[in-house]
């Protein structure tokens, strides 16, 4: 019997033991696959995660949006990695909610246009005063930080957790950020006039080769006396020669060149931009109004004005260049209505039979002056001189129905 229960009790031993083992060698796959589907689970998430992240980096944000859509952070869709599910997962994980497209992070505020150098077009950006940011695409961002930051120093530019650029400011640039916006607003027509200097191009020119002049000769000056054991005071006079000159022409330029008007045109609250040269040939934008500006007796300015920035400056601008109804009427706006008939008045006088000068004087008496009979002989006398000048006869063509239609309005 003891034999008979040893031997049963080693039946069940050997039956526990092919039980225990035949249990892990069950469960052990099982738990193997469950291991590598969390791996996988985890690369995949990570993948994807560089992937989008790589995706917003590369392509312009906002690219394929419709309009409502544009400032909203979009949420990757599940379809994107179908059939594993991963996609739902690293969707949550990058939006940080556990809603995916139901939760997407909404960028309120206002939207705005703008006109920004370096073009006619609109940029469309959106404005959240509350927040104090502006957010918009990647092209337009970069260019209105850049613009901005030289009206209101100390804005920030940066790339939110979204990948959104934003530009924000303190409580204390606010005003001036309003302020510039306000005033860049996108109200005008695309073919709104803009003045452009005569010697634009040649000035920032003469300005970069006078900074290289400055620092070779700054360079070659000590050169002329470096290694000289003994150097007299003659190579020592002459080494200082040749970096006051270099200074000085530098110096006189820049003094004579800073009041010059790159281009001018007129903002959507009325007030002016300017455009002038800086001493290492780049460009300065400032900003000033009508109201604000006074003659100047200065050689080399045309005008002062004081700025946004309440900084005094001197403008010089070529009168003759405002051409047209929109030139001259932005000339008037500048100067006043006597300064541009004194020029069209001194023009005639140096050259009697200059007929750009006597048509523009025409247009100046006819849109501006409102003295349409005066307007009426300027043209006539265009005509007596060259029969063939279309404009003066397409002129005289729409002049005589605004005198039609004076007389009638009279009667």
């Amino acid at each position: 019997k003891n034999h008979e229960m040893i031997s049963a009790s080693g039946r069940v031993s050997s039956a526990l033991r092919a039980l225990h083992v035949g249990v892990h060698s069950a469960t052990a796959p099982s738990l193997i696959r469950q291991s590598r589907v969390a791996e996988n689970s985890t690369l995949a998430l990570n993948a994807a995660r560089r992937i989008h992240e790589a995706n917003v980096m590369a392509r312009p944000v906002g690219a394929g949006l419709s309009t409502p859509d544009l400032y909203r952070v979009g949420v990757w869709s599940t379809r994107s990695y179908r059939p594993s599910g991963i996609g739902l997962v690293s969707c949550r994980a990058l939006s940080g909610s556990p809603g995916g497209d139901k939760d997407k992070v909404k960028y309120e505020g206002e939207p705005m246009f703008l006109s920004l150098p370096g073009g006619t077009e609109a940029h469309t950006i959106k404005v959240n005063k509350e927040r104090r940011l502006i957010v918009g695409l990647e092209g337009t961002m970069q260019l209105l930080s850049k613009e901005i930051g030289k009206e209101v120093p100390g804005v920030v530019s940066t790339l939110n957790d979204n990948g959104l650029p934003e530009v924000r400011w303190s409580p204390a640039q606010e005003e001036a950020v309003l302020s510039y916006l306000k005033a860049h607003e996108f109200s005008a027509v695309d073919d709104a006039y803009t003045y452009e200097g005569a010697f634009a191009s040649g000035v920032k020119k003469v300005k970069v080769l006078s900074l290289f002049s400055l620092i070779f000769t700054s360079l070659g000056g000590p050169l002329l006396v470096i290694g000289e054991g003994a150097a007299t005071t003659m190579q020592w006079g002459m080494a200082g020669a040749v970096v006051f000159f270099g200074a000085s022409t530098t110096g006189l330029l820049h003094l004579i060149t800073s009041p010059y008007v790159l281009s001018l045109r007129r903002l959507a609250d009325g007030s002016f931009e300017a455009v002038k040269p800086v001493i290492t040939g780049g460009e300065r934008i400032s900003r000033f109004r009508a109201e604000d500006i006074v003659s100047s007796g200065m050689p080399f300015e045309t005008f002062k004005a004081k700025g946004v920035d309440s900084k005094v400056q001197g403008y010089y601008i070529h009168k003759e260049l405002f051409l047209g109804d929109e030139g001259q009427e932005m000339l008037c706006a500048l100067l006043g209505v006597q300064a541009a008939e004194d020029m069209y008045e001194k023009q005639l006088a140096e050259n009697p039979n200059d007929l750009d000068t006597l048509y523009n004087y025409g247009r100046f008496l006819w849109k501006v002056q409102k003295d349409l009979p005066a307007a009426e002989g300027a043209f006539v006398r265009v005509l007596e001189e060259d029969a063939n000048d279309d404009d003066a006869k397409l002129a005289l063509v729409e002049l005589g129905r605004d005198m039609a239609a004076a007389a009638a309005a009279k009667k």
